[in-house]
């Protein structure tokens, strides 16, 4: 529903500067990126998520996308790599946040499981690594 921005171009460089791309309630982004004349990315940038997607992701409102403002939670995320290969840190840092809160979730069950079947478990594990010469 929105999209804006500076951009200019000096030799074979570009900088967009001042972005601001919206699907409202649902998705915004700002900040900038740009691109040497070698293809080089770099780029700082907020991503603004509604609340309800954010909470669909375990962990993600408290470890991620910690700022709430104008509606949306925010999370700040570093563009780099080429443009043959550009990369982002939200994307490792989401998996993280999810798989974390997603054992925490599980930990009481498995605390709850008797000790001589967690003894078991771990010794038939044992036996697995042993066979497979690990």
């Amino acid at each position: 529903s929105r999209a804006e921005g500076t951009f200019e171009t000096r030799n074979a460089a570009w900088r967009w500067t001042e972005i601001v791309l919206e699907s409202e309630g649902l998705l915004k982004v700002e900040g900038e990126v740009s691109v040497s004349a070698d293809r080089q990315i770099a780029g700082k940038l907020r991503i603004g998520i509604a609340a309800g997607v954010v909470d669909s992701l375990p962990g993600a409102r408290e470890q991620v996308f910690q700022v709430i403002e104008g509606g949306y939670c925010w999370a700040p995320v570093s563009i780099g790599g080429t443009l043959d290969a550009p990369t982002e840190d939200l994307s490792p840092r989401l998996v993280v946040a999810t798989g974390g809160a997603l054992l925490d979730s599980v930990q009481p069950v498995l605390e709850a499981v008797p000790e001589k079947a967690r003894e078991a478990v771990g010794e038939a594990l044992d036996s697995l690594f042993k066979i497979l010469g690990r």
